[in-house]
């Protein structure tokens, strides 16, 4: 009998950790914005994820605004491409702890790399935030300022092993 209710225990507590684990990480995340510990924030994202996932969405509006055109020459798919090719290291050079940091705030990235330190400082109660699981190792996080439903930020974090989180992917509204 004591050696079922251990295991039930166990279970509960490992069940426990699982469930809160991605809300531990976004707290995590943001303590280490207030203290602006850019290593401890580095930690719980991965940066080739998110720039891709960027990459991916610019590209995506790039194409439907291309294709609503009704005139679409040569002239327009050289300057989608020459877009393109700006694009990728122009967001590679971008996201940066501070960069996503203001994201998670729910302010508009600085993207003056010499006055970082000066951002305004956001707390959180000018956010909305509502948190879920999309699926078993994907946790989306969507934060709006108040008063401003228009524009949400999707943060969805991927599950790397059994109880590490990572923010992978940004989704912005162009």
């Amino acid at each position: 009998m004591r050696g079922t209710i251990s295991v039930f225990l166990i279970a509960l507590v490992l069940a426990v950790a699982f469930y809160f684990m991605p809300q531990l990480v976004i707290h995590d995340m943001r303590e280490a914005i207030k203290t602006h510990d850019q290593e401890r924030f580095s930690q719980h994202v991965d940066y080739e994820s998110v720039r891709e996932s960027i990459k991916e969405s610019l590209y995506e509006k790039i194409s439907t605004e291309v294709a609503k055109k009704e005139e679409s020459d040569m002239a327009t798919g050289i300057a989608t491409v020459m877009a393109a090719a700006i694009i990728g290291p122009m967001i590679d050079s971008l996201i940066t702890p501070e960069s996503i940091g203001a994201i998670i705030k729910g302010d508009k990235p600085n993207l003056d790399r010499q006055r970082q330190n000066d951002q305004p400082q956001n707390n959180d109660n000018n956010t909305d935030t509502k948190m879920w699981f999309e699926s078993f190792s994907q946790f989306v996080v969507v934060v709006n300022k108040k008063g401003k439903s228009d524009d949400p930020v999707y943060l969805v974090f991927h599950r790397y092993g059994l109880f590490t989180w990572k923010l992978s992917e940004i989704h912005l509204k162009f």
